[in-house]
Formats: C-alpha cells, sequence, structure tokens
C-alpha cells in the first residue's frame, strides 16, 4: 500500500492527500500540480510550535523523521511576499461583478450542412446578433448579441439545426477561469448534460467541457467564482463514479489552448493536457480513501 501525507494550502483548510514515492521522497512537481508556486512544505514541531521547513533538493522533498512523515500535517511554503497577494487575490474574487458573463457563445457542431444563414435565422430569434465569426469547414462559430443577458440563456441549451445537434458553450476568458472547478475521474460514464444537472445544485452553470476521447478529466464553470472555490478538494459521486473536484492548473502553451479555445480559437480549459488532467501520474488522493489521484509518481 502506498503512503499519503496530509497537505493544506493554509492552516485550518481541508486536508488533502499527498501519495509519497516508492523510496520515502515527495517529488516537488507533484506538489505544484496543484500549487504552482509551492518551493517546499513545512510543519509546526509539536514540542514547541515553531515551523519547521522540509529539505527540497533537485525538487525531491526529504522526509523529516527517520521513520519517515508520520502524521503531521504539513503547509504549502511559496515565495515570501505571496502569501499575502493570494489572500488579496481572494478578496478581490469576492468582489468583483460577474455576472451577465458576456454577450458572445461559441457553438461547435459535427457536420459541414450548416451555413451562417442557419445559425443566423436560428439564433436571431433570442436577440439582436451584431456580429457571426463562423468556419464551417472547422466545425465553429462565435455569435455575438447584442444584449448582454441571451449568451447565459443559451449555455448549455440543447439545439438541433436541421437535424444537426450543436453543443453552446461559454467562450474562454482570463475572467472565466476564477470561476472553472476542474474534475479529475476514472470511469468515462458521465456525459455533460449528467455534469451539468448534478452542479446546478451548487449554483448558476454556464459550461461543461468533457474530452473527447476520454482523458480523466472535465471542467465546469459556474457565473460566480466562489462557487467554484466552495467546491475545491471535494470527492463527490457522480452516476456511481469518483469524482474528485480540484482548482485548474494556471495556462498551458498556445498549441494545446487552441484544440481547447483561447482567444481566436476553441473554447475549453487551458490547463490540464501538461499533467494535472492525468489522474494516474499526479499522486493525488482525497481526504477519506485517497481516491482520484492514485498511481505512480511522475
Amino acid at each position: 500500500m502506498p503512503d499519503w501525507v496530509k497537505i493544506v494550502e493554509n492552516e485550518n483548510d481541508k486536508e488533502m492527500e499527498l501519495q509519497v514515492e516508492a523510496d520515502g521522497m515527495i517529488l516537488l512537481q507533484n506538489i505544484r500540480n496543484v500549487f504552482p508556486s509551492a518551493t517546499t512544505l513545512k510543519y509546526r514541531n509539536p514540542e514547541n510550535n515553531a515551523w519547521r521547513v522540509i529539505k527540497c533538493v533537485d525538487d525531491v522533498l526529504h522526509p523529516p523523521e527517520d521513520d519517515g512523515w508520520r502524521n503531521h500535517t504539513y503547509l504549502v511554503v511559496v515565495p515570501k511576499g505571496q502569501e499575502r497577494r493570494r489572500e488579496i487575490s481572494a478578496e478581490v474574487e469576492d468582489t468583483r461583478n460577474f455576472g451577465p458573463v458576456n454577450k458572445a457563445i461559441y457553438v461547435l457542431f459535427d457536420s459541414e450542412d450548416l451555413t451562417e444563414g442557419d445559425l443566423r435565422d436560428y439564433f436571431g430569434e433570442f436577440g439582436t446578433i451584431t456580429n457571426i465569426n463562423c468556419i464551417i469547414s472547422k466545425k465553429f462559430a462565435f455569435i455575438t448579441f447584442e444584449d448582454e443577458t441571451v449568451p447565459f440563456r443559451l449555455y448549455g441549451k440543447p439545439v438541433s439545426i436541421n437535424g444537426v445537434e450543436l453543443d453552446i458553450k461559454e467562450p474562454e476568458s482570463d475572467e472565466k477561469e476564477f470561476r472553472k472547478l476542474a474534475l479529475i475521474y476514472k470511469e468515462d460514464k458521465i456525459t455533460a448534460r449528467q455534469f451539468r444537472e448534478f452542479f446546478e445544485q451548487y449554483g448558476e452553470v454556464t459550461d461543461v467541457y468533457v474530452t473527447k476521447p476520454f482523458r480523466k478529466y472535465g471542467f465546469v464553470t459556474f457565473t460566480k467564482p466562489k462557487v467554484a472555490r466552495d467546491l475545491y478538494d471535494q470527492n463527490v459521486k457522480i452516476e456511481g463514479v469518483k469524482v474528485f473536484l480540484t482548482k485548474p492548473r494556471p495556462k498551458m502553451d498556445k498549441a494545446d489552448k487552441r484544440e481547447f479555445g483561447g482567444a481566436g480559437g476553441r473554447g475549453g480549459y487551458q490547463h490540464m493536457p501538461a499533467g494535472r488532467g492525468r489522474s494516474e501520474e499526479m499522486g493525488w488522493g482525497g481526504p477519506s480513501d485517497g481516491f482520484g489521484m492514485g498511481g505512480g509518481g511522475m
């Protein structure tokens, strides 16, 4: 059985579990899969309550005791000054106005039989269209409305035009990243619709992304960032499948970003393919049964 250590970002946070390597070490990269700015770990000396910082050499963390990591709870260490910036960032997120989301929808379809006219005729029924950027050969379109309340009514709506089913998503933006929740799961048994129905109990959902082909991760986006944050680091069951909920990683390269959309491309996640989406490589588990990221180290 693998060994696990308890880790938190801040004192009094809900604990995560990080898998220890076979040689008893912890790879810094495994920590950075969730906390990108981490440099090492620290824990309280039970005798005098002083902080003890874990030795990290060549991105490998060494256990503090001869008999391993013991039952301490370890805090993530980040460069000096970033703790306060992290607190300020969270405060700013809570005070920002995040709705309505934006004036555009991002439409995906799996046919070249549609025309721009078909899209304009159908979506024009919902409000005045100010712009359509449509490339039928690449099977996507961006449609912008005059009324900013229209897109939210369309996100996730089941739509079919001339027998062609459409997938309507919220376009990517930097602001959207604050409202996004990453989903890690090992069984390809959950549809985007089932994800949406499950998470709507927590708040309004604008977007659900499920990888095709299946890559053991997905994303759900809410209208408010606090809803996503409140679900970080939880294990849930959806349609009988265990799903680990976590904070998305920051940025990946433009080539991968274009696959799922960024400015001028397709809408989707900017983070996971670089490593965190591969649950078998992460070494992360939830606080109860070690679910979600079991498997070897990176």
